[in-house]
Order: C-alpha cells, then structure tokens, then sequence
C-alpha cells in the first residue's frame, strides 16, 4: 500500500499558553512521536505549522524524515491546514491518514490497523467506548474533493457527506479520544495511558 500522512500542528495553541506540538511525553515531543508512529505505515508525511512553525521545525529530531509546509492563515480551520498537506503529497497514494498533533497517547498499533483499512472504504475512523477519534483514513481518490472543498467547511462536513461509506474501526486505545488544550488537560493525557 501507497500511504501518506498529514499532522496538524498550525494552530496558535493559545488556550495551552505554548505550542503543542513541543508538549512532551515519555521524551518525546508530540510532533515527533507522530511522526514515529506514522512511519510505520507511511511512505510520505507532511507536517502542516503555521505561528510556531520555525519553533517546531528547529525542535523536531524526525523532521528530516517529513515534509513542512506552512499554513498562511490557520485561522481559517483545520481543512485549510488539510488542504495545504495534501498539496505536498503525491496523487497516486492509495490512501491518507490526518491527524490533529495533539494525540500524545495513540499507540502504533491502532496506526497499523488502520493502514491495514486501507482501500476499503471512502473512510475508516478510529473509535474507543463509542468515541470516534483519529487519525481519520482517507481513500486516495478523495483528494480532490478535499482539496476543492470551500471556505467555510470542514473535515467533519465532508465525511457527514458521504457517512454511507464510513467505516468504524472499533479499537482498544483510548489515545484515539484524548487530545490536549489546556495545561491541565495535557497533566491528565501524560499521566492516562
């Protein structure tokens, strides 16, 4: 299988007070723990910043191993940052995987299971204990349609759109659920595994 990735990691981050994706856990940044996990399935992943980008770019030990592309104006939401990724991406990949950089509990062996979903759905979304989750698979003939998809819409707008071909891949990691915002919800994600 021909995958890809894109991490999120353009937001402000200004509830957390610092940008999340240098937050750490077990050692690791949270950028850089995506990127591992991703490339264990990934041919090509694109890291999406925008305000801290040459922070996270000069903090990143994996960042060798990716691209970065910058978001001009994330404030504009995360498809825009979406959009940006997959710009940097090859066309002929079988399938993607996004994901916010926020995930510091996600193991690789959810990552795994869903490459192994690849091309057999439009969709194929992570859920624990009734919670969908990411990162989210997405079928390579759909780039398009995110890639033309207007200001204004979202991630979460596009899937709704074709919910038919969504499939849910029931898995035992509560890391799919668990992203971070705030100081005190990151105190709890690094302790809850």
């Amino acid at each position: 299988m021909n995958l890809g990735a894109v991490i999120l990691a353009a937001g402000a981050s200004r509830r957390m007070g610092s940008p999340k994706a240098l937050l750490t856990v077990d050692g690791e940044t949270f950028v850089d723990r995506q990127i591992r996990l991703l490339s264990s399935c990934c041919t090509r992943i694109v890291v999406v910043v925008g305000v801290h980008g040459s922070q996270i770019r000069d903090a990143s030990k994996l960042g060798t191993q990716v691209t970065f592309v910058d978001n001009p104006d994330p404030d504009r939401g995360m498809l825009s940052s979406l959009q940006c990724g997959l710009a940097a991406l090859p066309g002929d990949l079988t399938a993607w995987l996004f994901t916010p950089v926020d995930l510091p509990n996600l193991r690789i062996e959810t990552v795994k299971q869903l490459a192994a979903q690849a091309g057999s759905s439009a969709f194929c979304i992570p859920c624990h204990a009734g919670r969908r989750g990411h990162p989210v698979l997405v079928d390579g003939r759909l780039r398009s349609e995110f890639m033309e998809a207007g200001t204004g819409q979202t991630p979460r707008d596009l899937i709704e759109g074709r919910r038919d071909s969504v499939t849910y891949l029931d898995v035992d990691d509560a890391g799919v659920c668990i992203d971070v915002d705030t100081p005190e919800e990151y105190r709890a994600a690094v302790v809850v595994k």
